[in-house]
């Protein structure tokens, strides 16, 4: 994909939550030299996610990012006039199936607990800030990776989302 290509998938189709939240992935894995991204690296993806002018050398950074657009293309998005009690039913019963014991205390145990929360929960803003969360995690690349960590394949969570949709 071409570098303007690109850069038009974060600044033009993504509102500012999943802009926000591909860059805290970045950052996190930076913290802890996943993938050998580095903080320069996260630096440089918050630069070019919010349009300015970078250049990405780097070509481990700009597969990440070509992998985060490509995600983002795949993922169903909840809307207003979906049901979400029974989107939050759906996957929550799906996630039940999950055995993270690989992952725990990573973002993937967080994303599995935030669901079970809004499942319990009966507060309507609660439910779309969690459900909104978890959404917005489908662009964290080290989510994702964790799924590997767990034997499932790093696109699981986008299928059950889109499978609750």
């Amino acid at each position: 994909m071409m570098r303007k290509e690109l850069q038009k998938v974060f600044t033009e189709k993504m509102n500012n939550n999943q802009r926000l939240a591909v860059v805290a992935g970045f950052f996190r894995m930076a913290a802890e030299g996943y993938r050998g991204i580095t903080k320069a690296d996260a630096r440089n993806v918050r630069r070019f996610v919010d349009d300015e002018n970078v250049n990405i050398k780097d070509d481990n950074l700009y597969f990440c990012l070509e992998l985060v657009a490509l995600r983002f293309g795949f993922i169903k998005w909840l809307n207003y006039s979906d049901d979400l009690d029974k989107y939050i039913n759906t996957l929550a019963d799906s996630l039940a199936d999950i055995d993270y014991k690989n992952a725990l205390g990573s973002d993937l145990e967080d994303v599995i607990y935030e669901i079970k929360i809004a499942r319990k929960s009966n507060d309507l803003k609660e439910k779309i800030d969690l459900v909104s969360d978890f959404q917005e995690n489908l662009l964290n690349l080290e989510i994702m990776e964790r799924l590997t960590d767990c034997y499932y394949n790093n696109y699981y969570l986008i299928t059950l989302n889109n499978e609750a949709i």
